[in-house]
């Protein structure tokens, strides 16, 4: 131990943070890591993980940096600092300096690293039980793409035509589609992923009702056309309804819109109507035959459908894997599953036993983008730190010394993007699977001015005012929308309100609505925002040419859009946030040139 303080100042209870950007999260996952070291924990038996190598950097610099300082005797301010930040007032600067020494000398032994780092230790430690090959290595994104495509191929050509063709017609529900590559890799990257956190019996979930037999469909057509509405419309459509079941033609049925509109009034008990129009009475058991015939070849499709991806998919993991297995790679996913897989079935002591150093304290940073794969790997580490799994063997430490503790933090806001299958009810779940872990709430930015902080709250706090929401009261479950509109109320609704420490900081916000095309498609919609946006920074850039001005775009594609708009107006421009080098068009001529030399 370094320093010896009261016991209550030793105490680091469980703590899960949940923080906005801006409020100091690094500053505390940076805190925590200090307080442990001044208590004498040793410097490899605390691991704190982050998911980029920059913001792992950013964290170990923090930690010397803040030593460093408070260890000299330039800057008294410093050592006051560090007395904040750890939440202990008497601490010698002697400490620091004892601290800095001894990391200095020992950096080889800091853990501070990235989730597919510790996952990759992780993988050497258990490389027989995941199976992995001999001399295996992890791939990047651009290989796994390739590797993607290459098994798509090499399924394609073990495929006979008719084999190919009926793949696809299930895939596609029937519909006919051009590219048979491109729709395999579209059904492989939207569910591929997903599928390997599930049984293979999840394709065969659905189960299609039976058709009504030929008796209660001749009933109904007699029905239809027999009903005798003034309106001629009402017996137009009752002709064809009769047409359609007598012919067999069910496809007609399932995109038929009066057959949403039965749903509906079977949910509501409202009549049934058309064009404003009420059907004539005794049509109710015609009507509930009609509806059968489009739920079961509804449900049949789908059931195709499902049955067809689960075999794609089945396939692909096939050839995915002989693909990585003669290359002897495997990738950071394929390394989740099979941890993930071997964290279930083995009991958490066989475990711990056998990872290269004991673990006593975990502080996991950004915690929103851990998945839930990610999190069936942790937990054991979790579990253990936390202090709700009993050590097989009691270690001897100083009564004064802090033996384990457990700290994660990271903002639920973002785990809106979903970036590697993180889920904003991760959170929720570490909250139920570690009984009584300490919340905290952080939403006051240190960083942004109160002006711009109180936007942002008006904005996201009614969001039940934008006309997406107005689908929530549709209580119809085969609706899309209705999810999204529920979903966008509870976000609204969770959203805190956000404050800021510089009270005296000055700011100033503007929401512009960019100018309506003549025909608003997508494409032009999406060019007037863009112009919208470089017409703006060129003002602000005319009246102030010392000015820095970001410009920030939802997607990376976007960027070089925006950059081009700007460069036509003779602005400087540096383009951040890593895009692919297929943006630029000088790249696309030269691939352009190997793929037809190929």
């Amino acid at each position: 131990m370094l320093f010896r303080s009261d016991h209550k100042e030793n105490t680091l209870e469980p703590t899960l943070i949940r923080a906005s950007a801006g409020t100091g999260k690094t500053y505390q996952l940076t805190a925590r890591y200090l307080k442990l070291l001044i208590q004498g924990a040793a410097p490899e038996s605390i691991l704190a993980t982050t998911f980029t190598r920059k913001a792992a950097g950013e964290i170990l610099s923090r930690i010397l940096e803040t030593l460093a300082a408070a260890s000299s005797t330039l800057r008294e301010e410093d050592l006051g600092k560090i007395r904040e930040q750890v939440g202990i007032p008497t601490l010698p600067r002697s400490c620091c300096l004892q601290l800095t020494e001894k990391l200095l000398s020992n950096i080889h032994r800091l853990r501070v690293s990235t989730l597919d780092s510790l996952f990759t230790q992780l993988a050497k430690s258990f490389p027989f039980e995941l199976t992995l090959p001999a001399t295996w290595r992890l791939t990047d994104e651009i290989e796994d793409v390739w590797l993607r495509e290459r098994a798509v191929n090499a399924m394609i050509s073990h495929l006979e035509r008719e084999e190919i063709a009926t793949l696809m017609s299930m895939l596609s529900k029937g519909e006919v589609r051009r590219s048979v590559s491109g729709e395999l890799l579209q059904v492989i990257e939207a569910a591929y992923s997903k599928q390997r956190s599930c049984l293979p019996t999840v394709w065969n979930s659905v189960r299609a009702p039976k058709r009504p037999d030929a008796s209660k469909i001749i009933d109904a057509v007699n029905a239809f056309r027999s009903a005798q509405p003034k309106q001629k419309r009402l017996r137009t459509k009752l002709e064809s309804l009769a047409e359609v079941l007598e012919i067999g033609s069910d496809d007609e049925l399932v995109q038929d819109t009066l057959i949403a509109k039965y749903a509906e009034t079977l949910r509501t008990g409202q009549p049934l109507t058309y064009y404003r129009s009420e059907f004539p009475d005794g049509l109710e058991e015609a009507f509930s035959t009609l509806y059968a015939v489009a739920k079961s070849r509804y449900l049949s499709l789908l059931q195709m459908q499902n049955e067809g991806t689960g075999n794609l998919l089945s396939s692909y993991e096939k050839h995915i894997q002989d693909s990585k297995e003669d290359l002897r790679v495997v990738s950071f996913e394929d390394i989740s599953v099979r941890l993930a897989e071997l964290f279930r079935q083995t009991p958490a002591d066989q475990l711990l036993s056998r990872v290269d150093g004991v673990i006593d304290h975990l502080l996991l940073d950004e915690f929103q983008d851990t998945s839930p794969v990610q999190w069936q790997v942790l937990y054991p580490f979790a579990a253990r730190t936390s202090g709700h799994e009993s050590p097989t063997q009691i270690d001897s430490r100083e009564e004064n010394q802090i033996s384990r503790s457990f700290f994660c933090v990271g903002d639920t806001k973002q785990a809106i993007y979903g970036w590697r299958g993180g889920v904003a009810e991760i959170f929720d779940t570490v909250a139920q699977q570690l009984p009584g872990i300490s919340e905290v709430t952080q939403n006051k930015s240190f960083r942004s001015s109160p002006v711009l902080m109180s936007t942002i709250s008006r904005v996201f706090k009614n969001l039940g005012r934008h006309p997406l929401a107005e689908d929530a009261e549709d209580n119809d479950p085969s609706q899309k929308l209705m999810y999204e509109a529920k979903s966008l109320l509870k976000f609204a609704d969770r959203f805190p309100e956000h404050t800021s420490a510089n009270s005296d900081l000055s700011g100033y916000v503007q929401l512009v609505t960019s100018t309506k095309p003549e025909e608003p498609d997508a494409f032009s919609l999406r060019a007037s925002t863009f112009e919208t946006a470089a017409r703006i920074a060129e003002d602000l850039m005319r009246a102030d040419s010392s000015l820095s001005v970001g410009v920030l775009t939802r997607t990376n594609r976007a960027v070089a859009e925006v950059i081009y708009l700007l460069e036509q107006r003779g602005l400087d421009v540096s383009q951040e946030g890593g895009n692919p080098l297929t943006d630029s068009a000088a790249v696309e001529v030269v691939l352009s040139a190997l793929m037809m030399a190929e």
